[in-house]
């Protein structure tokens, strides 16, 4: 489990993220977004976050969800100021992993989940967009044209596909794939139509004002490389066109 985000005990409202975390300033001052005592780790050896106080083994839902590398790498590169933000609406509770400057919720999203909680959240979200950790699924491409692809699913798991906000796909390349359409989603091999954003066109559009001065787009990762196989990629633009009214 990973806590990246802790609250003064008396000031619930100031948040410390766990890069800004001092022990001779906050050492028994701080909670967890459901009130109980935290304490941050940061060794050599593991990656830094906080930990319930003395080893406490509590049913927490602030702290419930695993973060591994993946959803880390993205998190890392955005100011703390904008990650974990608890919003409650109508009783309930939702942590959102990031909202932007623009007030879209961005989910990061690796673990398989059902379709129902994918709907659920953005009925809860409304205003957001999907990141996917594809690195696990297996594509075939079938034909490219400029900034489209279109890809058919050879592999891994397809409950990225009930999503129905913005959808963006990442195969840990430099970039995202943005997932415009989906072609026989019940069939064992669904095609997938996309296009192809660079991380710094992802960055102006989504991550404006939010990015930590570190953050660069031009990642540490191998550049998307599609052979060209032409077909008619008409219906992406139409798509495009129909969002624009």
């Amino acid at each position: 489990m990973s806590i990246l985000i802790a609250y003064e005990r008396e000031n619930r409202i100031k948040r410390i993220h766990i890069s800004a975390y001092d022990s001779s300033i906050h050492k028994g001052k701080l909670v967890c977004a459901d009130g109980h005592d935290v304490v941050g780790k940061k060794g050599a050896k593991v990656v830094w976050h906080y930990a319930h106080a003395g080893g406490l083994d509590v049913d927490c839902g602030s702290c419930s969800r695993v973060m591994g590398e993946w959803h880390r790498w993205w998190q890392n590169r955005v100011e703390p100021d904008f990650l974990e933000i608890i919003i409650k609406r109508d009783g309930i509770n939702h942590i959102a992993d990031m909202i932007n400057a623009e007030d879209i919720v961005i989910e990061f999203q690796k673990s398989v989940v059902p379709g129902e909680t994918i709907l659920e959240r953005e009925k809860f979200y409304d205003r957001m967009i999907w990141i996917f950790c594809c690195t696990d699924v297996q594509i075939k491409v079938i034909a490219t044209h400029g900034r489209y692809v279109k890809l058919k699913m050879c592999g891994g798991s397809k409950y990225f596909l009930a999503a129905t906000k913005p959808t963006f796909l990442d195969f840990g390349k430099r970039g995202v794939l943005e997932l415009l359409k989906i072609k026989n989603a019940r069939k064992a091999k669904p095609e997938l139509y996309a296009r192809i954003w660079t991380m710094r066109e992802f960055d102006e559009a989504f991550m404006r004002g939010c990015l930590l001065p570190t953050a660069s787009s031009r990642v540490d990762r191998e550049p998307y490389q599609f052979e060209e196989k032409t077909e008619d990629f008409s219906i992406c633009e139409k798509i495009l066109d129909a969002r624009k009214k």
